[in-house]
């Protein structure tokens, strides 16, 4: 009985890659598609033009993390975690984090600002 369960979660997953993998590749063949589009595109454009020379960029992580650099929120926790002697809760980093950023909330925002407590001016 014990066998079928993982045999059986086995099947499951197995299933749910290959939906993977299929959705992977078409969303390739779409990718160079348009690769070709674009490339003939320039050559009409510029005929002397070679766009198979053009590198692949690195994409960009812009805007795709809040706090930036992975570890960036790091510094702040320390720097809040210094001035109390006890352990410190997430909840109270993450206000005394924000507390520089609380000035650019809209004042009518009623959910966020009572959270948040008493700010550092």
């Amino acid at each position: 009985m014990a066998g079928s369960l993982v045999i059986s979660g086995l099947v499951a997953k197995r299933a749910e890659l290959a939906t993977e993998a299929k959705a992977t590749a078409a969303r390739l063949d779409q990718l160079r598609a348009d690769l070709v589009h674009l490339d003939a595109t320039i050559r009409i454009l510029c005929p002397d033009a070679e766009p198979e020379l053009i590198r692949p960029r690195k994409p960009s992580r812009k805007g795709c993390d809040w706090f930036g650099r992975q570890d960036s929120a790091s510094p702040h926790c320390r720097h809040a975690s210094r001035q109390w002697a006890a352990p410190v809760s997430a909840h109270v980093l993450t206000s005394y984090h924000l507390s520089g950023v609380v000035s650019e909330i809209d004042a009518a925002d009623v959910v966020v600002l009572p959270e948040l407590g008493p700010t550092q001016a």
